[in-house]
């Protein structure tokens, strides 16, 4: 049975159960929330409608919603939300996301259609074949990745008063998946990936096997090594922290590469430990505070990284901890605490280690003079090395680093059941591990 054939079979016996049960949003109105269930029904029935015409047509999409009418799948009109034939209060149809509307398309009027013929702006075409690739081509390699159930097929604008609290109603889209759930998101429903596909994986650059999800080679560590693969989401080998593979002045931005030439897995010694390197963990930074009362900007905005990661499996009685970290960017000041480690004995108890921003780590990359003038500040780096991303200009050579930071356990006779990895909210400086080697 082939991958896109046990998925269709998913998908119908997700219709099945989603039928029974499907989350909504809370609403503002009764006739908003109303509106929302006639919507859902009748996304049901397109949904129904692509799975039988793509059991005839070796699992292909249609190339647009009117398809599904030619072919008496759905009846006339039956992709347009009942919310926007009614005009109700909120209900629009316009904005500039990816779509089948318009001439020799869909009714302007319909859902939102993420197969769509369109072709692909050309910041997205990186990673595709073809001299047009379209958004077709884009949502059909998608739907072939790792978290492929998260991505819409079919998206409405029609409900923004009944969004739920935290979405805001100028930008409140519905989205229904390729396996027929339903969620809410702000315009990009791409940021719902914030726990598993950071913003250098969605879109284009999902595509490349580099960038996209996995982020791990998928091989088991050593035994000195703890297993990070639960938590691992992001390439050394691209500017995972930046979105973005160059700078603005179209220089490449700095990332890790240097520490993984070879391949996904390496083997480091560094520091006078042992580590096991396959993909980072990166935790989101906080907001960034202008200096005098200026207002700053967040990091958090762009809802790039999760705050935490909670439950990693140890399962094992330590002598001590040793792992790999640096941050992706920059915090206020020093001794501000970044984040911090909870490791979680079999008892019940607890041992909390701060990772403290100068004191145990810094930001992994800086302009090689700043960081000469920096260093003295600084811990000694476990590795270190200079990279240059832009010969002969300003700011095109990099002291990328990393550090690392030991604990040593109070209680080794008491076996670790857990780890929890948890960032500050007040700090900008999101910390990243790249490995932890135990003994």
């Amino acid at each position: 049975m082939t991958l896109l054939s046990i998925r269709r079979r998913a998908a119908v016996l997700a219709v099945a159960w989603a039928a029974l049960s499907l989350p909504l949003g809370s609403s503002h109105a009764e006739e908003a929330a109303d509106a929302c269930v006639e919507c859902q029904v009748r996304q049901r029935k397109i949904f129904e409608a692509m799975q039988a015409w793509r059991r005839t047509r070796g699992g292909e999409y249609p190339l647009l919603q009117k398809d599904l009418e030619e072919a008496g799948l759905i009846d006339r009109g039956g992709a347009v939300c009942p919310a926007m034939a009614r005009e109700l209060d909120g209900g629009s149809s316009r904005h500039d996301l990816t779509t089948a509307r318009g001439q020799d398309g869909d009714s302007p009027a319909s859902y939102e259609y993420e197969m769509a013929n369109e072709p692909l702006p050309v910041s997205k075409e990186l990673f595709l074949d073809g001299e047009r690739p379209t958004w077709r081509d884009l949502k059909t390699k998608l739907l072939q990745q790792p978290f492929w159930e998260q991505v819409p097929i079919l998206r409405c604008s029609a409900h923004r008063m009944a969004a739920p609290p935290g979405i805001a109603p100028s930008k409140a889209f519905r989205n229904f998946t390729a396996e027929g759930r339903v969620y809410w998101s702000e315009s990009l429903w791409e940021h719902v990936w914030s726990e598993d596909v950071p913003s250098i994986a969605r879109s284009g650059l999902v595509l490349s096997p580099e960038c996209g999800p996995p982020f791990h080679s998928g091989a088991a560590p050593p035994e000195d090594a703890l297993d990070l693969r639960p938590w691992v989401n992001a390439s050394a080998k691209v500017p995972w922290w930046w979105g973005s593979l160059t700078f603005f002045r179209k220089s490449r931005a700095p990332d890790l590469r240097p520490l993984l030439p070879l391949g996904s897995t390496r083997i480091l010694e560094a520091g006078g430990s042992r580590f096991w390197l396959d993909g980072l963990v990166q935790l989101q930074g906080g907001p960034w505070h202008g200096s005098e009362g200026e207002e700053g900007w967040s990091y958090a905005e762009a809802k790039i990284y999760p705050f935490e990661r909670r439950g990693l499996k140890v399962d094992r009685a330590l002598k001590r901890a040793t792992w790999l970290q640096g941050t992706a960017w920059s915090a206020q000041q020093s001794d501000l605490k970044v984040a911090t480690l909870v490791w979680r004995y079999a008892d019940g108890t607890a041992c909390e280690v701060p990772v403290m921003y100068v004191k145990d780590v810094w930001r992994f990359a800086a302009d090689v003079a700043f960081y000469e003038g920096k260093k003295r500040e600084l811990p000694v780096p476990a590795w270190s090395e200079v990279e240059v991303i832009a010969p002969g200009q300003p700011l095109g050579t990099y002291q990328i680093s990393l550090w690392k930071q030991t604990w040593e356990n109070p209680r080794p006779e008491v076996p670790v059941a857990t780890l929890d990895l948890i960032g500050n909210r007040n700090c900008s400086a999101g910390l990243f591990i790249a490995a932890i080697s135990v003994e």
